[in-house]
């Protein structure tokens, strides 16, 4: 049985439909050619860089404390990242659209009244449809954790996901 996800673009309800095997497997080439996937493959290099420039500030430091090396590493690709995430709102708009026939016939009123991260929101949904071993990715790294907001009380007597006792441990969550 097919599956399904809602999604609200410019105020109206879409529904994205999964597809054949043979009609994912076309689009995810797409994915894979696409400026969105070098987008996506480069800002992994550059969130190491900046996690290697905060971790390198002692405890109690500041700006003093980061390493000159590190931060020019960093400024010099911010600029790059920047200029790729921006065009990729387009891309990731076509991708989306390519894919469900009823929001690529809706495509000038979308434009008109869709907002980005609309768009980009639903593209994420409709990544799950796509890749369903994400589900399986999920449930073994227990990101499929029940969210809870910072001030609510778990089902365990905790709150803001944890235990009422024991170590801490850092609740993970998936929207």
């Amino acid at each position: 049985m097919p599956k399904q996800v809602t999604v609200h673009l410019g105020g109206r309800e879409y529904t994205i439909h999964e597809k054949h095997m043979g009609v994912n497997a076309a689009w995810r080439k797409k994915l894979r050619e696409s400026e969105v996937m070098r987008v996506f493959e480069s800002l992994d290099g550059f969130i190491d860089d900046l996690l290697s420039m905060v971790k390198s500030v002692p405890e109690g430091g500041g700006l003093a404390d980061i390493d000159l090396g590190k931060a020019i590493g960093v400024a010099r690709i911010l600029p790059v990242v920047v200029n790729a995430l921006a065009g990729s709102i387009d891309e990731i708009a076509s991708l989306l659209f390519d894919y469900e026939p009823k929001l690529k016939s809706d495509r000038k009123w979308l434009d008109a009244n869709a907002y980005d991260e609309e768009v980009v929101r639903a593209f994420m949904e409709m990544l799950q449809l796509l890749f369903p071993i994400t589900a399986l990715w999920g449930m073994v790294t227990g990101s499929r954790v029940r969210q809870t907001s910072g001030n609510s009380v778990s089902e365990n007597g905790g709150s803001n996901g944890l235990p009422a006792s024991g170590p801490k441990k850092k609740a993970l969550t998936s929207s």
